[in-house]
C-alpha cells in the first residue's frame, strides 16, 4: 500500500491476523522481498508465526521466505523463526525450539484438568447424596410432556444401579424407559 512519503518511508506493510483481525502496520522504505521478510519476521516474533501466510505480493516474496525461513532440523517453512538452537544461530522451528516447553506445559494443564474434575466429583457428591436400590426419589416431568394442571414430579423407586451412576426406575404404573444419572432425580421421604 502506497501512501504519501514520510521521509525515507514511502510504502506501508500491513499484515492482518485472519483469526482477530488484529492488524500490524510497519513502514517500508521499499518494497524488496528482503526488507518484506524482516518486517514479517518481526511481526512472527510478537505475535507467533501462522499456519498460513497469505499475501498478495506475487511468487518472489513466497521464494525469499522459502529461502530465509525454514527450520534447520525440520525444514519446515513458517512455524516461527524468533529462537536459535542453544549456543549457535542455526533457525529452528518454534515447535522444535520449546519442545520440553511445551511438553510440561501440557502436563501441568493436563494435572489442572484433572485437579478439576475431581472438584467437581466432590462438589457433585456433596450436592447430591448417594443412592441406592429401593430409595424413594422424586423425578421431575419436563415442561412439553406435562399438562397445565398434572403434578411436576412423579413419586417413583430406584429399581436397580445398571452402570455407575446411572439409574433404573419405576413407580406403579411400570418401569420408566430411560436411565436416569443421580442429578436428574432428587431424594424422597
Amino acid at each position: 500500500m502506497q501512501s504519501e512519503p514520510d521521509g525515507d518511508y514511502k510504502f506501508i506493510l500491513n499484515y492482518q491476523d485472519y483469526l482477530t483481525k488484529f492488524v500490524v502496520l510497519r513502514p517500508q522504505k521499499t518494497k524488496t522481498a528482503d526488507e518484506v521478510a524482516d518486517d514479517i519476521l518481526d511481526i512472527f516474533c510478537l505475535l507467533g508465526a501462522p499456519n498460513v501466510l497469505h499475501g498478495d505480493n506475487g511468487s518472489e516474496l513466497c521464494n525469499k521466505f522459502e529461502e530465509e525461513i525454514s527450520c534447520f532440523e525440520c525444514a519446515e517453512y513458517i512455524h516461527s523463526t524468533c529462537t536459535s538452537a542453544p549456543q549457535s544461530e542455526i533457525p529452528l522451528c518454534h515447535l522444535l525450539a520449546n519442545k520440553s516447553v511445551i511438553e510440561n506445559s501440557r502436563k501441568h494443564c493436563k494435572r489442572g484438568l484433572q485437579e478439576h474434575a475431581e472438584m467437581m466429583l466432590q462438589t457433585s457428591r456433596k450436592k447430591f447424596p448417594p443412592a441406592s436400590t429401593g430409595d424413594n426419589t422424586l423425578v421431575s416431568i419436563p415442561d412439553v410432556d406435562r399438562g397445565r394442571l398434572a403434578p411436576r414430579n412423579v413419586l417413583a423407586v430406584i429399581m436397580e444401579e445398571v452402570e455407575p451412576n446411572l439409574f433404573s426406575i419405576g413407580t406403579k404404573h411400570g418401569k420408566l424407559e430411560k436411565l436416569y444419572s443421580i442429578n436428574e432425580f432428587s431424594a424422597s421421604s
